[in-house]
């Protein structure tokens, strides 16, 4: 007991992807990253298509945003290892892939 480096060496570590959300979908589209990073899509498209939603499928239904405005972000940290496809809310012809390793 009282052997707690652990706990600090893995949280330095872990890293956080950004995503960004244009007209043409999810830049990048596949995100390869490691057991508890943190993923941020932030939404930069305008016009007609300013707002933004994030939502999982399938095995990861609780990666989950409400609406956020252009410039705004949603974070989501991944805490075992999983592929996740997830769509854009709002244009739902947009998806991407999260493999957590």
């Amino acid at each position: 007991e009282g052997n707690s480096i652990t706990g600090g060496v893995t949280a330095s570590t872990a890293k956080t992807h950004e995503v960004l959300m244009t007209m043409d979908g999810f830049s990048p589209a596949i995100l390869e990253i490691s057991t508890g990073d943190t993923v941020r899509w932030k939404l930069t498209r305008a016009d007609k298509f300013n707002k933004g939603m994030i939502i999982g499928t399938q095995k990861c239904l609780k990666v989950r945003s409400s609406f956020f405005n252009t410039g705004e972000s949603f974070e989501w940290t991944f805490d075992q290892p999983q592929t996740c496809i997830i769509v854009d809310g709002i244009m739902t012809t947009k998806s991407m892939k999260v493999v957590v390793k």
